[in-house]
């Protein structure tokens, strides 16, 4: 199972990298898109679903007191990035999500060569394995997502 994982993970990984480097372009007036005035950024997008039978309150616990702080300290890349959590839910119809996922990660790096120190720092062994390991405790691996998108800002 955990070579499954891991292997996913790599494969999600190679499919990222694949897609980075996106340069900045007018979409209409008004609007930018990719890096405005700078070299261009590397945004990733992952969406993340909590396994069944976890809360959302365990899932984000675990996320935010677990896995970030693991991840800060095995990947500086990631230390130096960008790095949002954005939780799916509405404090006024506390239903669950229908999207079938329960965050929204977004890695943003400096430039290509942040993003590719990243993508080193997370190809080693020993980080590989601790990611799908903890990412096995919490996640629903078999619903991982991962882009890398063209941010486009209204101005």
């Amino acid at each position: 199972m955990r070579r499954l994982i891991a292997g996913a993970l790599c494969a999600v990984m190679a499919a990222v990298a694949a897609n980075a480097g996106v340069a900045a372009k007018e979409a209409s007036p008004g609007v930018a898109c990719g890096a405005v005035g700078s070299a261009p950024k590397i945004k990733t997008i992952t969406f993340l679903a909590r396994k069944p039978g976890m809360s959302p309150e365990a899932f984000k616990r675990h996320y935010e007191t677990v896995h970030v702080p693991g991840a800060l300290k095995r990947i500086p890349a990631l230390a130096r990035a960008d790095y949002r959590r954005n939780y799916i839910g509405d404090p006024l119809r506390p239903a669950p999500s229908p999207m079938g996922f329960d965050v929204v990660t977004e890695m943003t790096f400096a430039n290509e060569a942040e993003y590719a120190a990243e993508r080193k720092a997370v190809a080693d062994p020993a980080v590989s394995k601790w990611i799908a390991d903890d990412l096995a405790t919490f996640v629903d691996t078999a619903k991982i997502r991962t882009y890398v998108v063209e941010e486009c800002v209204s101005r």
